[in-house]
């Protein structure tokens, strides 16, 4: 799997002062990561053309069911080094909530 994802997919990294999931975006196919007291990095994984093309979500479970950790997948550690991408021109704490990033016409800048 380490080696298929990169060729399809990337991680896309939003980061916002809520806690809320992605929307429209399954659980296993995110994570919200706490990085200050009221600050949450959320990574979420789709292909590297569409923020909103996710992968099958069995797919995301053998991932998981195989003992990968979500840190681990999602920041490229421990092998897992798919593409990363953050919205191009925005600063990192721009919107208040995910759902204000995502009704923005974003282009992404790849960071990994």
């Amino acid at each position: 799997m380490q080696m298929l994802m990169p060729a399809n997919y990337q991680i896309y990294q939003i980061q916002t002062y809520d806690d809320s999931a992605v929307p429209n975006v399954p659980a296993n196919t995110q994570w919200v990561q706490q990085v200050g007291e009221s600050t949450y990095n959320k990574y979420w994984i789709a292909t590297a053309d569409n923020w909103n093309t996710l992968p099958y979500s069995d797919t995301m479970g053998d991932i998981w069911n195989m003992g990968v950790t979500y840190s681990d997948f999602f920041q490229g550690l421990a092998g897992w080094g798919l593409r990363a991408a953050i919205p191009r021109g925005k600063t990192v704490l721009w919107a208040q909530t995910a759902m204000a990033w995502l009704s923005q016409s974003l282009t992404w800048r790849l960071i990994r």
